[in-house]
């Protein structure tokens, strides 16, 4: 009898001790996968930060500091070397060309923006925000597209560097289309402070 219940005591063990062992195998397993996706969530929202720069203002002004000293050494370069002159104006022309694309894209942005604001569904949602007027699901799906066409795929580019909850998916589109938080709450039927707490997320 001893024996039988020593054989039990033994086969427990062993059943705990490979349990622990797959527990902390899952871990380990599934911190690693965790580490991962935030290093992969930092990196596209690195490259996005890097992204609205280019495209921002004070991109363009460092392109014309960069012209101003290519200028300059155009001004003290050699006359008689012709391959530096052609270099160093290759390479403002470069950068000339790269500020008059960025200036397009703000302004086709602007447009974009602009065509947002004067549309239906955008006034519908601001009318709802202060009280007029109710909204439907194919009303949110409607303003999807619309801030998707205007600000190239917003929602898709932050689902890939943060899975937001569909609340906090509104939440970020309402601010998009400058509706307050006194509104948000309302539209969502959350907190001011939950929408606080959404929009810091967001930001």
């Amino acid at each position: 009898m001893d024996n039988a219940r020593q054989q039990q005591w033994i086969i427990y063990s062993v059943f705990i001790i490979i349990l622990l062992i797959a527990l902390y195998t899952i871990h380990v397993q599934y911190s690693k996968r965790k580490k991962f996706q935030l290093k992969v969530q930092l990196k596209k929202l690195e490259e996005l930060k890097e992204e609205q720069y280019q495209r921002s203002n004070l991109f363009i002004e460092e392109n014309k500091r960069k012209i101003e000293e290519l200028e300059k050494e155009l001004l003290i370069s050699n006359k008689n070397n012709d391959d530096m002159r052609r270099l160093l104006l290759a390479q403002k022309e470069q950068i000339l060309r790269m500020n008059r694309k960025i200036e397009a894209d703000q302004e086709e942005q602007s447009l974009a923006e602009i065509t947002l604001r004067q549309s239906d569904i955008y006034g519908k949602f601001h009318d709802a925000a202060n009280g007029k007027g109710s909204l439907n699901t194919k009303d949110w799906e409607m303003l999807q597209i619309k801030v998707d066409r205007c600000y190239k795929g917003f929602t898709a580019r932050l689902r890939a560097i943060y899975p937001v909850s569909d609340i906090e998916m509104k939440v970020c589109i309402l601010l998009k289309i400058n509706i307050n938080v006194t509104g948000i709450s309302l539209l969502v039927g959350r907190s001011k402070s939950a929408i606080v707490s959404a929009r810091k997320k967001a930001i």
